[in-house]
């Protein structure tokens, strides 16, 4: 079960590469569909940035603490547990930072 969350870490930081330096913008869900002047007035880089270091840490919270249940010898309903409260604690603050930079981008507009 630690490798599962091991590969789901690193999955999670590639992503997160792929997005931050990559520049693969498409892959945030609703930008590939914006107008283009919408686009120009949207902070992609600002975005991508937010997307990538909170993917980072989910992915390094998630190889952390199965490392550390794995050492510990902590049973795996806890760690399924854990990496739950990770991942939607980290795409509840990506959507609510998000919004606040998509708010802003529609005051230029």
């Amino acid at each position: 079960m630690v490798f599962i969350e091991i590969f789901v870490g690193i999955l999670f930081i590639s992503l997160g590469l792929i997005v931050h330096f990559g520049k693969q913008y498409d892959l945030i869900a609703g930008y590939n569909t914006m107008d283009e002047e919408k686009k120009k007035a949207f902070d992609i880089g600002r975005y991508a940035r937010l997307f990538g270091v909170t993917f980072y840490i989910m992915g390094l919270l998630l190889i952390l603490f199965a490392l550390l249940f794995s050492l510990l010898g902590i049973g795996n309903g806890y760690l399924v547990g854990i990496m739950l409260i990770i991942i939607l604690s980290g795409v509840c603050y990506l959507n609510i930072v998000g919004e606040i930079i998509k708010q802003k981008a529609r005051r230029h507009l």
